[in-house]
């Protein structure tokens, strides 16, 4: 099991699971997967190439030498202040799941959003995601209540926001 970095050669890996993930979850696709897909479409490859990996870095699990899941992250101006990263993707394929695969991905993003001196890891999901919810629960993030002042997310009917402290 290798936990690294994805570049320009797991471009072609990186669409398909992310394909798959829409496939599964069609309410679940944030905005920077859909321009994602949207870019490759049209034509505009090398998408992995474009992030700098200091604001935003894509991260794979790769078992046997096949990419089996990823983590996505942003710690850009879309974060809601800055010292947030927002984890906007984490998918790993069907039949690994239960494994330590989406463990050690978050523990991937957990020691990047340190390595950039951040206070807090977001997330946000479909409320019908009771999997993304015990997941997330389990690794002691907590729920961000609808009750909050405006400017903050929050969770809604139809969505659950969730932070991780990362300490000081």
């Amino acid at each position: 099991m290798e936990v690294r970095l994805l570049d320009k050669r797991d471009e072609a890996g990186y669409l398909a699971l992310r394909a798959k993930s829409i496939e599964e979850h069609a309410g679940s696709a944030t905005q920077e997967v859909l321009r994602e897909l949207d870019g490759t479409w049209r034509g505009n490859g090398d998408l992995l190439a474009t992030y700098d990996h200091e604001r935003k870095s894509v991260f794979g699990a790769f078992y046997g030498g096949s990419l089996v899941g990823i983590v996505a992250l942003d710690a850009g101006p879309a974060a809601r202040n800055p010292q947030d990263i927002r984890l906007w993707g984490l998918y790993v394929i069907p039949r690994l799941r239960g494994t330590p695969i989406s463990q050690l991905l978050l523990e991937q993003a957990i020691a990047w959003s340190r390595e950039r001196q951040k206070i807090t890891v977001s997330v946000r999901f479909p409320r019908s995601n009771k999997h993304a919810f015990r997941f997330f629960d389990r690794n002691y993030f907590s729920v961000k209540p609808a009750n909050m002042e405006p400017e903050a997310q929050a969770s809604t009917v139809d969505a659950v926001f969730m932070d991780y402290f990362l300490g000081e």
